[in-house]
């Protein structure tokens, strides 16, 4: 299987504080990988160091071939267009209907055609089955639903990798369930998954690989 993402020995700051260091990981193309540990453990430095917001002070981080801290700035967008992320907080546009939302994230990674970027939304708002939510603004849905909204804003870009930050943290256990299933439709079609959780319970359900921040390490569990 190929691998898409290797970590290697990099140590990870946080402004000037000391978050992780010499923590290794690979992923290969098609994993399900969760990462736990407490708040401030470093899960949020991991992901914003292979989006390229968080350069390593020292090690490497490789993605789809390429070491992420020798990216140029102004060459990162093609990087992100290869990485869906999906946020503890829902972060949609609230002034842009949910099409809107998705329009935008195809724009900003370059996307130039109004009629395919047109198309590509509607397909993935059926993929995801909210096309009846496509004229909807934020403040218009609930919980669950802004949730589905930025899992299909993540899916936009076909991405081969999605970061999922804690995504079920505000979620009732039936729409948690509910989204858990997406995901597992999302990775069984071959996109790559790392996500940062604490509910046990979706990882007692749905069981993949794990990993857990502790004490400046990452360590498989």
């Amino acid at each position: 299987m190929d691998r898409l993402l290797k970590i290697e020995n990099a140590t990870l700051y946080q402004q000037s504080q000391l978050i992780l260091q010499n923590i290794n990981l690979e992923v290969n193309q098609g994993d399900f990988i969760y990462i736990v540990g407490k708040v401030g453990s470093g899960k949020t430095t991991i992901f914003k160091s292979i989006y390229g917001a968080h350069p390593s002070k020292s090690g490497n981080i490789f993605f789809d071939n390429t070491n992420v801290n020798k990216i140029k700035r102004n060459k990162l967008y093609l990087h992100r267009r290869k990485i869906g992320m999906i946020f503890q907080e829902f972060h949609l546009l609230e002034d842009r209907t949910v099409s809107e939302n998705l329009e935008f994230v195809l724009r900003a990674t370059n996307w130039k055609n109004a009629h395919t970027i047109r198309n590509h939304v509607t397909t993935t708002l059926e993929w995801c089955e909210i096309e009846h939510l496509k004229d909807k603004y934020p403040n218009e849905l609930s919980g669950g639903e802004k949730n589905i909204v930025s899992i299909a804003r993540a899916i936009i870009n076909n991405p081969k990798l999605i970061i999922a930050d804690e995504p079920t943290q505000n979620l009732d256990p039936e729409t948690a369930e509910k989204q858990m299933k997406l995901f597992e439709r999302i990775n069984n079609d071959g996109t790559t998954i790392i996500m940062a959780t604490h509910n046990y319970s979706i990882l007692n359900k749905f069981p993949h690989t794990t990993y857990r921040c502790e004490n400046m390490t990452l360590n498989r569990i």
